[in-house]
């Protein structure tokens, strides 16, 4: 679907938050000890986030690249040969 769907009470939900953080920061802004605690322990929460994911897509990138160049070509299964697999018990032959 190209058009995601949201919901009115996500939305308002989303709002209410966004309202709180933001006032948050406001009295931060102002000097209050506990939200600058609050905003900075947020703050290195979201950029801990986006670090991860920053690392995350240039491990990808790496080795999706890394795959690409190295690839080789094979030929049927790797665990398989031209010869009969050993046997650990030796046939007998009935008579």
């Amino acid at each position: 679907m190209l058009i995601p769907r949201f919901s009115l009470r996500f939305l308002l939900v989303l709002t209410t938050l966004s309202g709180v953080f933001f006032f948050v920061v406001a009295q931060a802004v102002r000097g209050y000890p506990w939200a600058i605690a609050l905003t900075a322990a947020l703050t290195a929460f979201l950029g801990t986030l986006v670090l991860h994911a920053m690392v995350f897509g240039l491990a990808w990138t790496i080795t999706y690249y890394w795959r690409l160049l190295a690839r080789r070509e094979s030929i049927g299964s790797p665990f398989a040969t031209s010869a009969p697999p050993p046997q650990v018990i030796p046939p007998v032959d009935q008579e």
